[in-house]
């Protein structure tokens, strides 16, 4: 990454989740999500290709998510993760379209571990003990 080993989402996680005891959130996305693919593929190589459009390989952002989830969920009990197949960047709101060309956002449907999103998210909100971390991979 192009701001050293401070940059990214874990840092911002590990003091909110510090800083705040009590915070109850969760890390929603896809396991190959295209957007945020090419977003990180800018910052690879030390930054030596920002002009290009190369995204992150698929395998190494998969293994990235599940890799941030083992080290926050573990010592944090107010994160959790909704993790899905597929590569989509947004699939709450059935309104809007997906990037890139792949399958179209499903609304409060999408479930992952077969639980519906609506339910995981009604638990993270109203302190549901059956909250938790959830994943088709």
């Amino acid at each position: 990454a192009c701001r050293g080993s401070q940059s990214g989402l874990e840092p911002y996680l590990t003091w909110l989740l510090t800083t705040y005891p009590d915070f109850r959130g969760g890390l929603i996305e896809s396991e190959s999500d295209e957007l945020m693919r090419t977003m990180i593929g800018f910052g690879a190589n030390n930054c030596a290709d920002v002009e290009a459009l190369n995204p992150l390989p698929a395998f190494e952002f998969r293994a990235a998510l599940l890799d941030l989830r083992d080290r926050l969920v573990a010592p944090y009990a107010g994160f959790r993760t909704f993790f899905i197949n597929g590569g989509t960047h947004t699939f709450i709101d059935g309104s809007s379209s997906a990037p890139f060309g792949v399958t179209p956002p499903v609304g409060l449907t999408q479930t992952a571990g077969g639980v519906p999103i609506s339910f995981w998210l009604d638990q993270a909100v109203n302190g549901g003990e059956a909250w938790g971390s959830l994943g088709d991979f």
